[in-house]
């Protein structure tokens, strides 16, 4: 690579890696298409960095096990570790400045997702209640539980599609210990009601639009019960803090 590819290179690397220092001079090798380009890069950068909303706990889930399975699979094909000569700082340089920008390309990518996958979850749910006729509208009910607050909202639930959501407003959120807990009372079988999945809720002044996840097939939806349980969830609730009922 000759000097003036090496010198823009540098140019580059310092624009987007430095362009948030004050006491750091960023050259002026770049024209103005590029330094125009690289500008929205860093933007998008410090735009990811910035901080998010919470994100749902499904999701951390999903992209933790995505994560270490990346990992894996980087491991088991990894090459054994040869020694090198210690690489010269321009290309260090340019090699932080490109984990920077793919650090910074990936978390843009998953804030800019949750947002629209919210969305989506309120879409389905109306597309649930236009499409499906044997779709039942049951509203909610305060529990016996003082941490009810003044729930409002309903449960959608379509027999044919196993699928449901849930809507609420005014039950306050719970502290970081603990977790809503749906279950769902199945007319057609004995024993414990089903477990609907656990969720939480950000703001009791906003509707909250839930996805049912029950944890197996209903035969005849008798009833919608929530809980408040540990944050990992129980298999058989005591029912000791019952915040919202729903049923025919």
């Amino acid at each position: 690579m000759n000097d003036l590819h090496t010198r823009r290179y540098e140019a580059l690397a310092e624009t987007v890696v430095f362009a948030r220092e004050p006491a750091v001079a960023v050259s002026h090798e770049v024209d103005t298409a590029d330094r125009l380009a690289l500008e929205q890069t860093a933007a998008l950068a410090a735009a990811a960095f910035a901080g998010c909303a919470i994100v749902a706990r499904q999701l951390q889930d999903r992209l933790g096990a995505a994560g270490l399975a990346f990992c894996a699979e980087r491991h088991a094909h990894a090459p054994p570790p040869q020694p090198r000569a210690a690489l010269p700082v321009t290309h260090r340089l340019r090699s932080r400045a490109a984990v920077v920008l793919g650090l910074a390309a990936c978390a843009a990518f998953v804030f800019a997702l949750w947002p629209s996958r919210s969305e989506s979850v309120a879409a389905q749910r109306q597309a649930l209640l236009a499409a499906e006729k044997d779709t039942m509208r049951v509203i909610w009910k305060g529990g016996p539980s003082p941490k009810s607050g003044t729930v409002r909202g309903e449960v959608v639930w379509s027999q044919s599609r196993q699928q449901g959501f849930l809507s609420f407003e005014g039950l306050p959120p719970l502290d970081a210990q603990h977790r809503f807990q749906l279950w769902i009372v199945d007319g057609s079988r004995d024993g414990a009601p089903v477990d609907g999945g656990l969720f939480v809720i950000a703001d009791a002044g906003i509707e909250t639009v839930v996805p049912v996840q029950a944890r197996l097939p209903i035969g005849k939806a008798a009833a919608f019960v929530v809980t408040v349980e540990p944050k990992d969830g129980v298999v058989v609730s005591k029912q000791e803090h019952v915040v919202a009922i729903a049923g025919p």
